[in-house]
């Protein structure tokens, strides 16, 4: 059930708990000699019991840690993707809206030149002057 990362954080895990448990019970055999062996074995108990509390909390505490190192790297990376999007789609925004505007223009100067081969006077405003244009935002 544990995931791959889960056991590079496990063994260390272990390996500490082991560690303190052995120093608890060599403290208790070799310095401790006047407790009875009930008493022993409670004082090694209540150290072990501490020695997962004191691992665990710094277990917790550094893959907390690394996992905020993580995300803010994870954040970083997807403003940076984000904001080449927002520069790239406003590019072609404006490319779309020059085309437009382009396609605009031409269609006046087409019409007016149609006018001008049928004899008739063309006195229609150019684009940018349309009251209808809503990309028009110099107003």
């Amino acid at each position: 059930m544990f995931r791959e990362y889960d056991l590079r954080y496990l063994i260390p895990y272990v390996i500490l708990l082991l560690f303190l448990t052995g120093l608890d019970i060599w403290y208790e055999v070799a310095y401790r000699t006047e407790d009875s062996w009930p008493e022993t074995i409670v004082s090694i108990g209540q150290g072990v019991s501490s020695a997962v509390a004191v691992t665990f909390t710094i277990f917790a505490t550094v893959e907390g840690m690394i996992y905020m190192v993580i995300a803010m790297g994870r954040l970083k990376q997807l403003k940076k993707e984000s904001e080449a999007k927002q520069e790239e789609a406003l590019k072609k925004g404006r490319e779309e809206g020059r085309q437009e505007e382009r396609r605009k223009w031409q269609a006046w100067a087409r019409r007016g030149e149609e006018a001008r081969a049928a004899g008739q006077p063309f006195n229609e405003p150019p684009p940018s002057s349309d009251e209808d244009d809503s990309t028009n935002h110099s107003s």
